[in-house]
């Protein structure tokens, strides 16, 4: 289940990562 948890927490990263770069246009 360690497997499972640790791509669970990759994937949610990389959701957070998109919302940041959609929220934030032109931020850099």
């Amino acid at each position: 289940m360690e497997a499972a948890s640790a791509a669970l927490r990759r994937c949610l990263l990389l959701i957070v990562l998109v919302a940041a770069a959609t929220l934030l246009p032109g931020a850099k």
